[in-house]
């Protein structure tokens, strides 16, 4: 699929295989970073040959003010941010990268696998209901998921997403991973940055892997999935709404 011109970390999720031989659906699930800086080729596509019907929007009111989404005709949008700012401290999980030069952000004690378990706690349930009552409204249009950078709160949703539909560890961590290399510029920048502003003693080394897609953030969610509701079907159940009756849609409309 062609790169969007002015939309980072895009791509479709379609073709992706199951542990049954199945595969993902093309023009389905789609994951991108901010939508704010889409050009009108980017909307027409949207609009048009990737099918999309439903952009949920994982960001923070903060972040949506600062940079909204392009209201799209015919295009339904929907809100489900995943982590509130308070919890979030800075918003560097979205790159705010300025407050991190200017020093007013300690990497020594910022948790980012306690952000990622934070997004799985009972109290974020709206949203997980949320995203799961999107994939099952959405018919047979494409569903795009994003927040600022398409790597913490859009890897975790998608990959809770994938293993409903039978994804094996393995292919949900390669495409999480796969953003490393869709914003490999953008934190090259921020190292290159942080190390000219020298604001913190090895600030630059310090903020690289929280600048990554790792397998242990994803792992440290699933963890916690286990820790607080047992096993992850009592999750899927209790905190997404979505059942075996669900779930069997879910596979129907997602996978072939």
């Amino acid at each position: 699929m062609a790169k969007m011109q002015g939309i980072t970390n895009f791509r479709d999720l379609g073709g992706i295989s199951n542990l049954y031989k199945q595969h993902v659906r093309p023009h389905r699930l789609y994951r991108s970073g901010l939508l704010s800086n889409a050009t009108p080729a980017d909307i027409a596509r949207i609009q048009g040959e990737l099918n999309i019907g439903t952009i949920v929007d994982l960001r923070t009111r903060m972040e949506r003010n600062g940079e909204p989404d392009p209201q799209i005709p015919g295009i339904k949008h929907i809100v489900a941010p995943m982590v509130p700012v308070k919890t979030l401290g800075l918003t560097f999980q979205d790159y705010n990268w300025r407050e991190i030069l200017q020093g007013r952000w300690d990497p020594d004690t910022y948790d980012i696998c306690g952000v990622y378990r934070k997004m799985v706690d009972p109290r974020v349930s709206p949203r997980w209901r949320l995203i799961f009552k999107a994939l099952l409204d959405a018919g047979d249009k494409g569903v795009l998921f994003h927040c600022s950078n398409g790597k913490d709160r859009t890897g975790l949703v998608i990959a809770i997403i994938l293993s409903v539909l039978n994804v094996g560890e393995d292919e949900i961590m390669h495409d999480y991973c796969e953003t490393n290399y869709e914003l490999a510029d953008r934190r090259n920048k921020i190292i290159h940055q942080a190390f000219r502003a020298q604001k913190q003693p090895k600030l630059s080394d310090k903020i690289g892997p929280l600048l990554e897609a790792r397998p242990e953030y994803i792992n440290a969610a699933f963890d916690a999935i286990d820790e607080k509701y047992g096993n992850f079907v009592t999750f899927l159940e209790n905190e997404c709404g979505v059942g075996f009756a669900e779930e069997d849609t879910l596979h129907k409309m997602y996978l072939v």
